[in-house]
């Protein structure tokens, strides 16, 4: 496999990566045109990195969003439940 091959595979992988994500800066297009214009792979390929590098840092930043929400809705229940459950022990007057 050559440069130029294993350049287009990681850009391609950093755009599946990002479907769904907000597209990673202008990096991804400069490592788009570098493998394009293919006169230099060696920075190509360094700009293809960095941009599924950019890719994997928004798909793990979006998830920690998730994640942390999905937490906190999680206590607002437990919160709720506790209340509840406090409220339904103590004895009628």
């Amino acid at each position: 496999m050559n440069a130029k091959s294993i350049t287009a595979m990681g850009v391609a992988l950093a755009l599946s990566a990002c479907a769904s994500m907000p597209q990673p800066n202008a990096a991804l297009e400069n490592a788009r045109a570098a493998v394009q214009t293919d006169h230099d792979a060696q920075p190509a390929t360094q700009l293809a990195e960095q941009a599924i590098a950019d890719a994997q840092l928004a798909e793990a930043t979006a998830q920690e969003k998730h994640s942390r929400k999905a937490a906190m809705e999680l206590d607002a229940s437990l919160q709720a439940l506790k209340q509840e459950s406090s409220r339904n022990t103590q004895p009628n007057q």
